[in-house]
């Protein structure tokens, strides 16, 4: 932050985060909420976090306010989940604010590229070379390469996956996809063939009864039109 600011030109306007120094007690929400039904407990999350940002911030967004009066600050964005605020101030806006005893942290907000596009510019895939797959960088930054040449390579080894789900057809996994022999069971298939017999029934049940309660209607109008006219 202070690099940005020394060279920065003298008025403009940077980007930052500004990081509230009180914290809401996270523990004792959860404790709050735990005998709550879903909607209920969203409900009363998203209200009891606006409240808290709302009054730790009051001050703060009073000044913020007075300072946009005469361009040192724009843009103000109150992030109530986070209990941060996001706005574009001047350096001198911000050694003001620094000097407030319930900001814990002026951070500059800039963009940033997290993985290098110059990393493996060159790798390309070839179908049906296996050996010719690209090593992504967190595999390179974990030294997987040095661990496979020691000739531990995972052969037989089968990892299992909590997740919600993978692309078993990425290259990287379609020929290497453990499959059970016995899978799926055969008591699965049986269920399976229960569940989607009872539905067929359930829906021609329906449907029968849907049939015979228009034969019904049919039938009272057809009573009624032989009834003579004093009887209707």
């Amino acid at each position: 932050m202070t690099e940005q600011i020394e060279t920065s030109r003298d008025g403009e306007l940077i980007k930052i985060n500004i990081i509230m120094r009180e914290k809401f007690d996270t523990y004792n929400l959860l404790r709050n909420v735990e005998d709550m039904e879903k909607e209920q407990r969203r409900s009363y999350v998203i209200s009891v976090l606006k409240e808290f940002a709302s009054l730790s911030q009051r001050g703060i967004l009073e000044d913020l306010n007075m300072l946009q009066l005469t361009d040192q600050v724009s843009d103000v964005n109150a992030l109530w989940i986070i209990n941060v605020i996001n706005c574009y101030a001047t350096p001198t806006a911000i050694y003001k604010l620094a000097e407030r005893a319930d900001i814990e942290l002026i951070d500059h907000d800039f963009y940033q590229i997290i993985l290098d596009p110059s990393e493996n510019k060159e790798a390309y895939f070839e179908e049906g070379n296996v050996n010719n797959r690209e090593i992504t960088w967190n595999v390179n930054k974990v030294n997987a390469p040095q661990v496979w040449a020691l000739g531990y390579d995972g052969e037989g080894v089968i990892v299992a996956l909590i997740d919600t789900g993978v692309n078993y057809n990425h290259n990287d996994l379609k020929d290497h996809v453990w499959v059970h022999p016995d899978f799926p069971p055969i008591t699965v298939i049986i269920l399976q063939i229960i569940i989607i017999t009872l539905w067929m029934i359930m829906v021609m049940v329906h449907t029968v009864l849907v049939l015979l309660q228009a034969m019904v209607v049919l039938g009272l109008k057809q009573v009624l039109l032989r009834l003579p006219r004093s009887c209707v």
